[in-house]
């Protein structure tokens, strides 16, 4: 049993999702406390927060979630609401292992410069990883579980999607 959900450091964006996650929250201690909207008619959801980031040991960021089990696939198309100033507020999927601000974790990450990357922390309070992708700047994310396999693609609307896979988790390791 896992937690699934969408996150955002450092701004607001908005992003469709079908079906609503269930629950918000603040991971960490983000200087802002975070906040959700959901509009049923356009299916989307409207995030805002702050937060430090989530990178290294730990993470402080706004987190609208839900439980999963088993191998899925999420998809969202996300877009920054306003101009930012920082190149790493980010929005993506993420998959935790628990709601620790130091958990395991994998996330599809688009960052505020354009940077996407798949992002992990094998063990608690270890440090973050990543692969880059050599997408810039997409508005659909996809974030794929088979097994112990996590599998992200990007792509612009109407446009074919670039993938990068993780594949280096061991027994125990990752959510």
């Amino acid at each position: 049993n896992i937690l699934s959900g969408l996150f955002l450091v450092l701004s607001m964006a908005v992003c469709a999702q079908n079906p609503p996650l269930e629950t918000g929250l603040d991971i960490g201690s983000p200087g802002i406390p975070g906040k959700s909207t959901y509009d049923y008619n356009n299916q989307a959801y409207t995030l805002t927060g702050s937060g430090e980031n989530i990178w290294g040991e730990r993470d402080a960021f706004y987190f609208q979630h839900t439980r999963l089990e088993g191998d899925f696939i999420l998809r969202a198309r996300v877009d920054f609401v306003g101009k930012g100033t920082h190149p790493h507020r980010k929005i993506g999927w993420m998959i935790r292992k628990s709601l620790d601000q130091d958990a395991p974790h994998v996330s599809a990450a688009l960052h505020g410069d354009g940077l996407v990357s798949l992002q992990y922390r094998k063990l608690k309070g270890s440090m973050t990883g990543e692969i880059r992708s050599d997408d810039q700047a997409p508005d659909i994310l996809q974030l794929e579980r088979r097994g112990n396999v996590y599998i992200m693609s990007t792509a612009r609307f109407g446009e074919p999607f670039t993938t990068v896979v993780l594949d280096t988790l061991g027994e125990g390791e990752g959510p």
